[in-house]
């Protein structure tokens, strides 16, 4: 065995002897070599150890050491077994605790070698953080491995342990009153080291020896949703389910509490760094941040080449990569005494709790206090991408994943969406405004349209049809539509203004409706007040245009009787049938242009007399001579 195996280093000591690192001369690699020492005694003991190692040799599971040679000599036996390199995980809670899906997994392949060994009549007996390792398997896999199993007690003795093996703080209760190591003895000691796995303590905890056991006896622990209130509540109680002080609380098998496992859902939301809180009281100087396991959990040794991306594995079947980047080394916490990165006056002494760092860019500032750091983060100095560091999280971590300081970010956000429902609220009561006129315009629009409307548009319809019809009289008909106009304006406007309570100023026509539509404003009122001015307007308009005309006529009927002759046309209609006639007037007098040119012949003497005049000279055999002139032609005498 000595030929064949060298011995390069010691990796540790136990109960029963040492752990060697050894080169395999014959095969050419590296194993773990691990010796029994004879002089200790216990031989029955350590038999026992041996004849568990060539069980564990046979059985090859994935997540136990291999057994590759068993050997005995004089002083000692060696086991020699495979040489792990990876992590345990007393080592990997000091950088970090795990995650859930981290956790699933990792407690599933630990369930599924203990199954395996307790088929094959092996405990552990010894289960403990030490004593797991995860071990990288590939580039995006790794593997728990349990070694170091302990001792288990003869097939078909018992109550002939009489030293009690193991770890205190994982130590079923019944081994205290002297009871037989079992299946649900390796079930508690699991559990207990899962809540090390989440927490970065174990759950039984005491100053002493005592008081630890006390614990245990007791149940007494605090549930771990207190302190990972991410961890779903099925899991916890799973756990709870593990760590029963009485046999009959506690999962009977491994078996069942896999299966169970398996059973619990896992939220699909991705899974965040997170870290507890720093000011948590815990026992232990273990990390208190919270991150999947990568490549940098892995690490075995400072001079580890580590990629600048490193993989998070979810799961020991499926990968997931994700950006981890460079952390900037932790720096010096030094003395109290020194200034702190973020003063700009001189020296100060800094306050007691002044641990936290944080980075701008690519240089560290601090240390300062916790307040000084949130007071940062109100102030948007540090962002969430901020790395900040504090002794007993381990590791630089983003001030949005750090328990103390991610508050203050939910404080920012708060304000600010209060802010967007403020603005929100401030547009949606604009818009609202907006409708509001908008309907107000609609229901003025409509209002416009009451029925003196609609009488005043069939009246001008009508208007139109009876003066081209009529054209001989279309100048009473249009007078007579001005008065329809006015009518309807007075009486509507008198019936909307009594609505209003109008009183005595609504019975004065014109003057009490404008006095009415300026200080009481009303699109009807107001419609029908401009109905009755231009109804009035267009009335006395037309009145003095018709004065006019009986003053032409008697001007002209005057000239009449005078001797002169003369004819007074208003329409081409006339003029047509004048022509028709064909009667000897020499004078024509006509109010319209399309008159003039249906009369304009030579013999005649036209005059227009709404334009400049338009004379003609007849012609001397005809008699008649007018002298041209300019100007409106009002009367014959002015010809």
């Amino acid at each position: 065995m000595e030929e064949r195996y060298t011995i390069l280093e010691a990796l540790g000591s136990g109960g029963f002897g040492s752990v060697y690192k050894a080169h395999d001369t014959m095969l050419h690699r590296e194993v773990a070599l691990k010796r029994l020492d004879k002089s200790l005694g216990e031989d029955e003991l350590r038999e026992q150890l041996l004849r568990e190692a060539r069980v564990l040799a046979a059985m090859q599971h994935p997540n136990i050491v291999s057994i590759y040679d068993i050997s005995s000599k004089t002083d000692c036996d060696d086991i020699v077994m495979e040489l792990l390199q990876g992590v345990s995980l007393d080592k990997l809670v000091k950088r970090h605790l795990l995650q859930m899906s981290d956790f699933k997994n990792v407690a599933g392949q630990i369930l599924q070698a203990l199954a395996s060994a307790h088929a094959a009549g092996v405990l552990h007996c010894d289960i403990k953080p030490e004593n797991i390792m995860l071990c990288l398997a590939s580039e995006d896999h790794y593997e728990a491995k349990i070694y170091d199993f302990g001792m288990s007690p003869p097939p078909g003795e018992k109550g002939t342990t009489t030293k009690l093996l193991g770890s205190i703080y994982v130590m079923a209760p019944e081994l205290f009153d002297g009871g037989q190591p079992t299946p649900q003895t390796d079930l508690y000691a699991l559990g207990c080291v899962l809540y090390y796995l989440l927490v970065g303590v174990y759950p039984f905890q005491g100053d002493s020896s005592v008081q630890v056991m006390a614990s245990h006896i007791t149940g007494n622990y605090v549930s771990v949703a207190q302190y990972r209130p991410d961890i779903s509540p099925a899991l916890c109680f799973w756990l709870d389910s593990l760590l029963g002080k009485d046999l009959s609380e506690r999962v009977e098998s491994c078996k069942k509490a896999l299966s169970e496992l398996v059973a619990i859902e896992l939220s699909q939301q991705e899974e965040v760094e997170m870290t507890l809180p720093t000011t948590l009281i815990l026992e232990g100087m273990n990390s208190r941040l919270i991150r999947n396991i990568s490549v940098e959990s892995l690490a075995v040794g400072k001079d580890l080449d580590l990629p600048k991306k490193a993989s998070i594995f979810l799961s020991n079947s499926f990968s997931h990569s994700s950006p981890v980047g460079e952390r900037p080394a932790v720096p010096n916490t030094g003395t109290k005494n020194t200034k702190s990165a973020i003063d700009k006056g001189e020296d100060q002494i800094l306050p007691e709790d002044a641990e936290w760092y944080f980075t701008i860019g690519d240089k560290i500032k601090g240390p300062v206090s916790l307040d000084q750091l949130n007071k940062l983060c109100h102030q948007e100095k540090v962002t969430e991408a901020t790395l900040v560091w504090h002794a007993l999280l381990g590791d630089w971590v983003t001030a949005a994943s750090c328990a103390e300081t991610k508050a203050a970010f939910l404080t920012n956000k708060q304000q600010a969406q209060e802010e967007i429902a403020k603005l929100e609220a401030a547009k949606l009561e604009d818009e609202s405004e907006k409708e509001e006129v908008e309907q107000t315009l609609k229901k003025e629009a409509i209002a416009w349209l009451g029925p003196e409307v609609w009488v005043i548009f069939a009246a001008m319809i009508l208007t139109i049809i009876l003066s081209v019809i009529y054209s001989d009289i279309r100048h009473y008909i249009v007078g007579l539509y001005l008065f329809v106009v006015l009518a309807v304006g007075l009486s509507a406007a008198r019936v909307y203004q009594m609505r209003q309570g109008a009183k005595w100023f609504s019975v004065i026509p014109v003057v009490g409706d404008l006095y009415h539509a300026v200080t009481r404003p009303n699109t009807r009122i107001t419609l029908c007040t401009i109905m009755v001015i231009a109804g009035c307007t267009g009335m006395v308009i037309m009145g003095y245009g018709e004065a006019k005309a009986l003053e032409f006529r008697h001007s002209m009927a005057q000239a009449n009787s005078d001797g002169l002759s003369y004819a007074y046309l208003n329409t081409q209609k006339q003029a047509e049938k004048l022509v028709e006639a064909e009667a000897p007037i020499p004078v024509l007098v006509v109010e319209t242009t399309p008159v003039v040119e249906k009369l304009a012949e030579p013999e005649e003497a036209v005059i227009d007399v709404k334009k400049k005049s338009q004379i003609r000279e007849f012609s001397a055999e005809t008699g008649t001579g007018l002298r041209a002139f300019s100007g409106k032609v009002k009367t014959l005498k002015d010809l």
